[in-house]
């Protein structure tokens, strides 16, 4: 939420009156005179004490009842084909032929108790869950790496102390190469850690925010935030199918001639770094929905499938 505590609405008439509520159905911070005039309206607005609010994200709580494309025009429709808030203007210009069209106040009622809300809260919880546990295996990971290191560094010295001063140039060829490919491919972790941080924190907000919103806002102002961090779930969690589940692993293999050390051969071994799948200790739930369960009957073979869903 912005740091301005003034009314908007006495902002606009030229007057700086401080703020002491929240109107849900205009999304603007209220004096308390002009708070007692909208809740007079008919219908009446919901207003909150703004120290229920304070600390909600802008983005939330800026949600207006106007067109995000036609700023001008309010939102009065809901296209259940396109899944998408519209005003009259996007009625005209892009959704006159979709089906079916309903209003917003009968696209919204009963959405606090509703499924939507309930997945999307469920959805976020889960993406956060799924990013954290992600972030902790990247840690541990990073961590088996270091050591693969500090096991490689071991063997090569073993190796030297096997063989005569004339080694001691290709166990420093081999250090200099080892300690070349781990710098180059630490970046990886440091990269993926930035990155999980930061979506970590940004969902932990957004979750924390949506849970302090829904007991407060009206049916068509939750709506819309239902509406607005859907889409965002849903790219959040197009991002968290991506992030990389496989890391960098240090390995040695030492060359063949070191059987006949006494002999002349061309290395100990070479060092390379090859990528080792992450064992996922969490899955997006979105992405095990819909699966089918099957189990045969007996000696009969049948399909069944348990989960269903309501399509219209």
């Amino acid at each position: 939420m912005s740091d301005t505590t003034v009314c908007a609405g006495c902002q606009r008439d030229g007057e700086n009156t401080r703020a002491r509520s929240w109107c849900s159905d205009c999304g603007e911070l209220v004096c308390n005179a002009c708070a007692k005039f909208h809740e007079k309206l008919s219908p009446p607005h919901t207003i909150v004490p703004i120290e229920r609010v304070q600390n909600l994200s802008s983005t939330l709580l800026e949600l207006s009842r106007k067109c995000e494309y036609h700023p001008g025009q309010m939102i009065v429709f809901f296209c259940s084909q396109h899944d998408c808030v519209l005003c009259d203007a996007c009625m005209t210009e892009s959704h006159e032929s979709c089906k079916p069209i309903t209003s917003i106040e009968k696209a919204a009622k009963g959405v606090k108790n509703g499924v939507a809300v309930f997945d999307l809260e469920s959805r976020m919880e889960n993406l956060c869950q799924v990013v954290k546990k992600t972030f902790g295996n990247q840690k541990r990971y990073k961590k088996q790496f270091r050591k693969s290191r500090n096991k490689i560094r071991t063997q090569i010295s073993e190796i030297k102390t096997r063989v005569i001063e004339q080694i001691n140039k290709i166990e420093e060829t081999l250090i200099k190469d080892l300690d070349k490919k781990f710098t180059e491919h630490e970046d990886t972790f440091i990269e993926g850690e930035h990155s999980l941080q930061s979506m970590l924190e940004s969902f932990s907000s957004c979750l924390a925010d949506f849970k302090s919103l829904k007991p407060h806002a009206t049916e068509i102002h939750l709506f819309k935030a239902v509406k607005y961090l859907d889409a965002k779930t849903c790219k959040q969690e197009v991002e968290a199918r991506i992030i990389h589940t496989c890391f960098p692993k240090l390995e040695f293999q030492p060359d063949i001639g070191f059987t006949n050390l006494m002999k002349s051969f061309p290395s100990f071994g070479t060092v390379s770094v090859t990528e080792e799948p992450m064992q996922l200790s969490a899955v997006l739930d979105i992405d095990q929905q819909g699966k089918a369960l099957v189990k045969p009957k007996g000696s009969q073979r049948k399909l069944s499938l348990f989960t269903s869903f309501k399509t219209t």
